[in-house]
């Protein structure tokens, strides 16, 4: 399988290099950075990529310069978790996914960072699946709670909080919340992590 190919979007040189490294480093294809949406769209045409990864898509969003630029979160969630389940050859007998998420359509970047969180969350919880070789019942349930958007992850072993690179990952999703602009809840006793935006 190969990786997703990502366009990034930053006319800022330095968060837009590290976010490229950062990509780079989870095993992503990350040929350009464009700076403005005109270049934008000329390497979108070239590299024809997998992903357009908008930093700050305010002036984006607002002109609607791209048709890309609103996504159907659950229709995303679903393809993103269909490739993880791909790439770690899931026995469905072992690991079992279930996915409750409204249709909500939400910007790009909130897509991306919700993405990136769901992605980092179900990654972490097939790895300790597969070491552990017990049977995983992961949920994963996206809504609007109070004029806000919840999304919850459990799973039946505790697999996130007896991660060996716990502080590590905590880390990486709080710094994914705070872009956000959320909070997270971590509740190791029932293994739930509840992120509120």
């Amino acid at each position: 399988m190969t990786n997703p190919k990502i366009l990034i979007v930053e006319d800022e040189g330095m968060t837009a290099m590290e976010l490229q490294n950062q990509l780079k480093r989870e095993g992503y294809d990350v040929p350009s950075i464009a700076s403005s949406r005109e270049e934008a769209i000329k390497k979108a045409i070239k590299i024809k990529p997998d992903l357009i990864i908008v930093v700050d898509g305010q002036e984006l969003i607002k002109t609607q310069e791209f048709d890309f630029a609103i996504v159907d979160f659950a229709q995303y969630i679903e393809s993103l978790t269909r490739d993880i389940l791909r790439q770690y050859d899931v026995d469905s007998n072992r690991i079992a996914l279930n996915l409750n998420i409204d249709h909500l359509m939400l910007d790009l970047n909130t897509s991306l960072l919700c993405g990136l969180i769901v992605n980092e969350l179900i990654t972490n919880y097939f790895k300790n699946a597969l070491l552990k070789r017990k049977i995983h019942k992961i949920n994963v349930d996206f809504r609007i709670n109070d004029k806000n958007f919840v999304l919850t992850v459990t799973d039946n072993c505790n697999a996130y909080f007896e991660n060996i690179n716990f502080l590590y990952l905590n880390l990486k999703l709080k710094m994914l919340v705070k872009q956000l602009g959320g909070i997270i809840r971590l509740d190791e006793d029932s293994s739930e992590i509840k992120i509120i935006f």
